[in-house]
């Protein structure tokens, strides 16, 4: 429901209906409202509360000043007003859901990109700032056997491989001449 009366917004704020239309009263009206915007979600409907803002009624006065006539002579006179009633403040506050797809995807994309800088923080703090430090990097580092024997064949081989492909570049332009 999204209608509400006057004497149904006073009922709620507690303040008994007599009181408020004899000495006026001042009210605090808010508007809430909790949305689920996506496609299959449930009507959005308010919820209104209403709460005195004064223990006294609401109350203003104004005068009107003028000038009035007696015989000859010019008078200052006056009106006082003076009015009761109800005086309402509004505020409408909410929040609305909606999921969306570009979003999520991208705080996924960008969760995955923060791992990676999360495990070379964390190796970096482990390795330079605890004390018992060694332990981890000496799990961390493992020492393997030394493989410079092989290194020098692998050498050899590519050595062996471009003198090659030069003598074959070298015949071809030799044939061409």
């Amino acid at each position: 429901r999204t209608r509400w009366s006057l004497v149904e917004v006073i009922r709620r704020s507690g303040v008994p209906l007599a009181k408020a239309l004899e000495e006026g009263l001042l009210l605090s009206v808010v508007i809430r409202w909790s949305c689920n915007l996506n496609p299959h979600g449930k009507p959005c409907l308010p919820v209104l509360r209403a709460f005195p803002l004064s223990r006294g009624g609401f109350s203003t006065q104004w005068a009107s000043y003028y000038a009035q006539r007696e015989g000859a002579r010019t008078v200052p006179a006056r009106d006082l007003h003076s009015a009761r009633g109800l005086r309402l403040i509004f505020s409408s506050r909410g929040v609305g859901r909606r999921l969306d797809l570009f979003s999520g995807v991208l705080q996924l994309f960008v969760m995955l990109a923060l791992l990676t800088v999360a495990k070379l923080l964390a190796d970096t703090i482990m390795q330079y700032a605890f004390a018992e430090r060694r332990h981890f990097r000496d799990y961390k580092a493992e020492t393997t056997p030394d493989f410079s024997d092989v290194r020098a064949k692998v050498e050899e081989f590519e050595k062996q491989a471009k003198a090659e492909q030069e003598q074959r570049i070298d015949d071809e332009d030799a044939k061409m001449v």
